[in-house]
């Protein structure tokens, strides 16, 4: 469970570090006033980036179980864990909903 925390962490950390440079890159390599060998150039480099460098790699993970799948987004917790967060009045502004 430690290992797939610690591996999502330094996952984001390495992606979002990189993140503006491969922007950049990216651009450029898409850019038709700059010449063909120095887009070309470009594009090799991009494609040779380690493949952690990615952030479509970085996975949510609910925050109190670090469980995969089945997280919102609003709380980055899994379902399982913000219906009993819910029906323990923990989140505030989230009730119920019966008829």
């Amino acid at each position: 469970m430690k290992s797939r925390l610690f591996r999502d962490r330094n996952l984001r950390v390495y992606a979002k570090k990189n993140e503006i440079k491969i922007k950049a890159l990216r651009l450029l390599s898409e850019d038709l006033s700059l010449p063909f060998v120095l887009r070309h150039k470009i594009f090799l480099h991009l494609t040779q980036k380690q493949k952690w460098a990615s952030l479509n790699r970085v996975k949510n993970r609910c925050l109190v179980t670090q469980r995969s799948r089945g997280v919102f987004r609003l709380t980055k917790t899994s379902r399982l864990t913000f219906r009993k967060l819910a029906t323990q009045g923990l989140l505030p502004g989230i009730r119920l909903a019966t008829w």
